[in-house]
């Protein structure tokens, strides 16, 4: 039997994140998948903040600048 699960992963309004929002500044989370548990949407809002923080501090200001 193969398992089949629900996930929650955080997306753009370009499709799901991933590495490839990295600039010269690593990003800070590494996971962009998490379970559709309590403990997994815990961590999806917090993976969630931390990459909405570095958007807005790294990959904003660069588009803002064209």
């Amino acid at each position: 039997m193969i398992p089949i699960s629900i996930e929650l992963t955080l997306c753009t309004p370009h499709g799901p994140a991933g590495s490839r929002l990295e600039r010269s500044v690593p990003l800070p989370i590494n996971q962009f998948s998490f379970p559709d548990t309590e403990q997994g949407r815990i961590d999806a809002d917090r993976a969630r903040d931390l990459l909405q923080a570095y958007v807005n501090k790294h990959v904003i200001p660069k588009f803002s600048k064209q």
